[in-house]
């Protein structure tokens, strides 16, 4: 290499570093501006997740995907059976989300109800790999303030992970647009009938055209093995938590169908540890047009007589336990504490 070559290396090599030191301050003060706003303010699912890891502290957790999102009122379920309630339901997300959020949920607060609405295809491998997608993309801003959030990344997306080490404001890479959106620099936000309320999103209205549900269609995939595997893991936390856990599957705009792979497989494990499976996919009482925002998401008209349905439901079983607990010595923890659920419901109502 020639001294002119030298030179020229040097330059670049140089001019190199200056780009990197100040990308490097771009990223950590970009990053560090958005970190602020994430943290002082969250929005949509932003503060539904941050809410289910960081602040647990309701009676009644409702767990589910998009239509767990859009079908569980949490106002009604507080109404109906007089505990406060808050639905941790995330569009996207099925069973490795809701173990995982449930877990990290469970190390600050424990519930007296929890209720998992599980799709048709609940434990599919597709299921499995979108629910890792949605839960890497929620939990990157939290890999350098806790191991455990680190380990869980490392885990599914390790690459992914080393970026967010890397970048600061890779961390926030899908969650920068509806952080900046819900920046309303010192004007007075109007109300928006949309806006989460403890979890729930009303959706409104239709663009269904057909007014005879159609006939519902899949493929028989068999079930994933991890994905079984994550929702008995869901189902044992519950239950070993001594928590009164409620599996449904919320009302669906199509023809009745044959049952799938993943709700046979989810039945037998349940029947396991003598925990309530309840089907409304075609329940005929929900099987109308003007219920459904589209054919898999029901809305606002649809979610509220459904969400007083399940709550009904409820208050039913807790009763029933209740009375059968009266008659039956000796009485567990867990019996108390349902029969405590009873007392104060009479006692508020």
């Amino acid at each position: 290499m020639t001294k002119t070559e030298r030179k020229d290396a040097v330059k670049l090599i140089k001019k190199l570093a200056v780009f990197l030191v100040i990308m490097f301050v771009i990223d950590r003060t970009v990053g560090t501006a958005i970190e602020y706003l994430y943290n002082k303010k969250p929005q949509g699912d932003i503060k539904t997740f941050s809410h289910s890891i960081n602040n647990p502290k309701e009676d009644i957790m409702i767990y589910g995907s998009s239509r767990g999102v859009h079908g569980y009122v949490s106002k009604i379920f507080s109404d109906s059976l007089g505990l406060s309630a808050f639905n941790c339901s995330r569009e996207g997300s099925l069973i490795l989300y809701h173990t995982s959020i449930l877990n990290w949920a469970l190390k600050k607060h424990v519930p007296k109800i929890i209720i998992l609405d599980v799709t048709p295809k609940e434990l599919t491998w597709k299921a499995e790999e979108d629910s890792k997608t949605v839960l890497t993309s929620m939990l990157l801003p939290y890999v350098r303030r806790d191991t455990a959030y680190a380990n869980l990344v490392r885990d599914m997306y390790p690459k992914e992970l080393l970026k967010a080490k890397v970048s600061k404001l890779y961390a926030y890479n899908s969650l920068i647009l509806p952080i900046v959106m819900g920046i309303n620099f010192g004007k007075k936000k109007k109300p928006d009938k949309k806006d989460i309320v403890n979890g729930y999103l009303p959706l409104h209205g239709t663009k269904i055209i057909e007014t005879v549900p159609p006939h519902y269609e899949f493929d028989e995939t068999a079930t994933d093995s991890t994905a079984k595997e994550m929702f008995e893991k869901f189902v044992k936390l519950a239950t070993d938590h001594h928590i009164k856990l409620y599996v449904v599957t919320c009302p669906l705009f199509i023809q009745p169908f044959p049952e799938p792979p993943s709700i046979r497989d989810i039945k037998s494990i349940l029947v396991k540890y003598n925990v309530p499976y309840w089907n409304y996919a075609s329940d005929t009482a929900f099987l109308k047009r003007d219920y459904f925002y589209d054919y898999v998401h029901p809305n606002d008209k649809c979610a509220r007589p459904f969400s007083a349905a399940v709550a009904s439901r409820i208050k039913a079983d807790l009763a029933k336990d209740s009375l059968n607990n009266a008659t039956s010595q000796p009485v567990s923890g867990n019996q108390n504490k349902i029969a405590n659920i009873i007392t104060y419901q009479k006692e508020k109502h």
